[in-house]
């Protein structure tokens, strides 16, 4: 670390070199504090420390490293959704305060206090050496704090576009009923809930309601109690066994409610968690 000395009497005229001095110093007690964290300074890649998420159609203010300093984003309003084919990223808005306007030795008079705040550009044809914050299909940066601990995932439903498929007559729930979806969490924890409804559960005999895609599966089977609802009216459990395939089977035993749930106001609900690390 670096410091100016200030222990000594008599005095010396500050110049600009002292100024220098303290300004790399302090820039210098930043690298150590984020270098904890796996940030450099020195890269051009740029980190969000803070802020800087979507919000409706603003993007938030917050903290971001740019070009090895450390710089203020003061957020935008009405910038989003970014358009198709373009992509947002920070540069460097620099300003000056008035009040820094001073006259020097010379008679030249020079702004000496300059705001270094970031800002976000959107554009087609950005270059090469950015910061991106994202693009049309949203943020695909993230901020400190989620490199550090993780990010919970969005929730998935089987049956819509792009999600697996339920198999076999099993269809999602309708009206007031939940449908089933599932998400996985920061630390590996996979949940499902909601409804499904029109399949069969037989005693001893696994009926496969959907596959769990890549990432979502248990290590090892995984196994549990839900809610059933047959006949408008009669309420009782139904087991689970996710394997590690990822096929998610319901099964009846002689404890449980079997049958075929396929009345207006039948269904199998979910609520159930299991972990994806062995």
């Amino acid at each position: 670390m670096q410091q100016l000395k200030t222990t000594d009497n008599g005095g010396f005229p500050i110049v600009l070199d002292d100024l220098r001095w303290i300004q790399d110093g302090i820039n210098l007690g930043f690298k150590g504090a984020l270098s904890a964290a796996g940030i450099g300074l020195d890269t051009e890649q740029g980190a969000v420390l803070s802020g800087c998420v979507e919000s409706g159609a603003d993007i938030t203010s917050g903290y971001i490293v740019l070009n090895g300093e450390v710089m203020f984003y003061p957020g935008d309003l009405a910038i989003l959704p970014i358009a198709g084919g373009s992509e947002a990223y920070f540069e460097l808005d620099p300003a000056v305060d008035a009040a820094g306007l001073k006259t020097f030795q010379d008679t030249v008079t020079h702004d000496t206090y300059q705001i270094r705040n970031a800002r976000i550009v959107v554009s087609a044809s950005p270059p090469a050496n950015r910061l991106t914050w994202g693009d049309d299909t949203g943020r695909t940066i993230l901020t400190w704090e989620e490199n550090l601990n993780g990010i919970d995932d969005a929730w998935h439903q089987p049956d819509a576009a792009g999600e697996p498929a339920l198999v076999g007559s099993w269809v999602q729930s309708t009206g007031s009923v939940p449908r089933l979806q599932f998400k996985k969490d920061k630390h590996g924890i996979i949940r499902l809930r909601g409804a499904i409804k029109d399949g069969s559960v037989v005693v001893n005999t696994l009926d496969a309601t959907f596959v769990l895609p890549v990432g979502y599966r248990p290590s090892n089977n995984a196994t549990g109690a839900i809610t059933a609802a047959l006949q408008s009216s009669v309420y009782g459990t139904v087991f689970v066994q996710i394997d590690s395939a990822g096929q998610v089977n319901v099964i009846g035993l002689p404890s449980s409610l079997a049958g075929a749930f396929t009345g207006g106001s039948d269904f199998i609900s979910f609520d159930l968690t299991f972990s994806t690390i062995a």
